[in-house]
């Protein structure tokens, strides 16, 4: 399986910018198996969401429902409207999975070879059924992990029940179908709660199949942290999470 590689790019990378939006994109591009598609029209500018907003969408959460009340709630997160751009307009096939990955992703040693290989043996290994993969992870818990195998460094692969992030991750198109099953933009979109949660409830319900390594072979740039706490992005102070697994 394939997967067309998304770079969200944020300060100070631009996706306009005629050379890679980041050196994490240019990881995915070194890959020789081909198993990554990249393309700098791939890239998307990460969206900027207002937190709180005036809202028609009623109690129940759905757009165009019969409840009346209009009341503030949280915007959809920008990591929802990520995904709907790529699920409806982006993909250049349905057959291809996708890879969203973030320009505040950094790795020491994981070459796009590294990555590719560690992926399909993932898709081996589960059978098949394997929904999501989590190059990049936090807040994970090792007593929900099932080990799929050991690799030559003494990392495992493994199934996970508790990832959190939407980081560096690959969903596989059968992860994609399922994801808008349950929330399709124009009946039911992700409005009060960050998509990472959302798939995470579906992930330990049993819904999505989800893989990762331990330790993760790529991490969120943590010398960010301290560098973005004067934006405006109300969940950057809790950028200090993405450090821990």
């Amino acid at each position: 399986m394939n997967y067309e590689v998304f770079v969200v790019t944020s300060y100070p990378y631009s996706a306009t910018s005629t050379s890679a939006a980041s050196p994490i994109e240019s990881v995915f591009a070194a890959d020789s198996s081909g198993k990554f598609i990249t393309s700098t029209s791939n890239r998307i500018e990460m969206p900027t969401i207002l937190p709180i907003v005036d809202t028609k969408v009623g109690v129940c959460g759905r757009v165009g429902c019969d409840c009346a009340d209009t009341h503030k709630m949280r915007a959809a997160s920008a990591d929802y409207e990520i995904l709907k751009t790529i699920y409806y307009s982006k993909r250049s096939s349905t057959s291809n999975g996708v890879v969203i990955v973030k320009t505040t992703t950094v790795s020491v040693s994981s070459t796009g070879d590294d990555l590719s290989t560690i992926l399909s043996s993932t898709e081996s290994l589960s059978g098949g059924g394997m929904h999501l993969f989590y190059f990049a992870k936090w807040l994970d818990r090792t007593s929900q992990y099932e080990n799929l195998s050991t690799l030559s460094g003494g990392g495992k692969i493994v199934r996970t029940w508790n990832p959190h992030g939407i980081q560096a991750i690959a969903i596989t198109p059968t992860g994609l179908e399922t994801i808008f099953k349950y929330y399709p933009s124009d009946t039911n979109p992700v409005v009060t709660r960050p998509l990472s949660l959302v798939i995470n409830n579906m992930i330990q319900s049993g819904t999505l199949y989800a893989a990762t390594t331990t330790p993760s072979l790529l991490q969120y740039d943590s010398t960010l942290v301290d560098i973005q706490t004067s934006s405006t992005n109300s969940d950057v102070v809790y950028s200090y999470l993405k450090t821990c697994e």
